[in-house]
């Protein structure tokens, strides 16, 4: 007959290859057995539902959990991971507030996830009071923790935020990556603010931050909506410098300031 330690290793098993539908039937057959459901076995449930974007299953086997357990941070983080990556920022939020409740300190990888979910839904004003509330408690921040905040402000173009989370990623001697300055560019070229975007173009290049297709696009774009042909011109150049194979994004940006290839 199946066995706690047997039916643990079958869900860690799972786990590692991902196949979440297995860890639902091997979670059914124990309760069925009577046999007794711990926090590491919740744990790797939670976990491998979020490896597969099961956020629904993620959080009510969390919810599940509380009937008899007490779920650490362990347990929580993956639920939080698990809505942030499917763009809930609703229930990311919600689950933060739930982990302070009970008394649980959260995490880096708590807030991270949480700034994530917040940026890539463009909630900038919940991404940021994430973040404050990060330096208010004194975790220390990480390069994904200011490009998750700084990549909430691009979708509304609030470049001027993106500028000081930043300036603040600098102050804490976190040196912005990539990720970072495209992020803040493209916020800059969603608010028009195309002078601040060749700034920061030439800042990354100068600090030796290899810009992408997407950096460059961006900068393109908000060039081009100011009418600098011959900063479109010469950035135009760097994408053929720097062997990027250009796009429609990038066709794009050049015929609205009347350069043509």
């Amino acid at each position: 007959l199946p066995t706690v330690r047997s039916q643990s290793t079958a869900l860690r098993a799972c786990g590692r290859g991902r196949q979440w539908e297995r860890v639902t039937g091997v979670l059914q057959d124990m309760r069925l057995l009577a046999l007794e459901l711990d926090t590491v076995v919740y744990n790797t449930g939670i976990s491998t539902y979020e490896k597969a974007l099961q956020w629904t299953l993620s959080l009510s086997l969390l919810v599940a959990m509380h009937h008899g357990l007490e779920p650490n941070i362990v347990s929580y983080n993956p639920a939080v991971s698990a809505a942030a990556a499917c763009g809930r920022w609703r229930q990311a939020c919600g689950l933060l507030e739930a982990v302070t409740a009970v008394l649980l300190e959260p995490s880096v990888v708590t807030y991270n996830a949480v700034i994530h979910a917040c940026g890539v839904t463009g909630r900038w004003e919940e991404a940021l009071s994430v973040l404050r509330e990060m330096q208010g408690e004194r975790v220390r921040l990480t390069v994904v923790s200011f490009s998750s905040a700084i990549s909430a402000c691009v979708e509304d173009g609030r470049w001027a935020e993106a500028m000081e989370v930043l300036q603040e990623m600098r102050a804490d001697e976190t040196a912005p990556n990539v990720v970072a300055y495209s992020a803040a560019i493209s916020s800059c070229e969603k608010g028009g603010a195309w002078e601040v975007a060749g700034a920061l173009y030439e800042t990354m290049v100068r600090e030796s931050v290899q810009p992408n297709l997407v950096t460059c696009n961006a900068v393109l774009s908000a060039c081009a909506e100011g009418a600098e042909v011959e900063q479109v011109q010469n950035l135009l150049a760097d994408v053929l410098r720097r062997r990027l194979e250009p796009d429609i994004a990038t066709l794009n940006a050049a015929s609205r300031s009347y350069v043509y290839w």
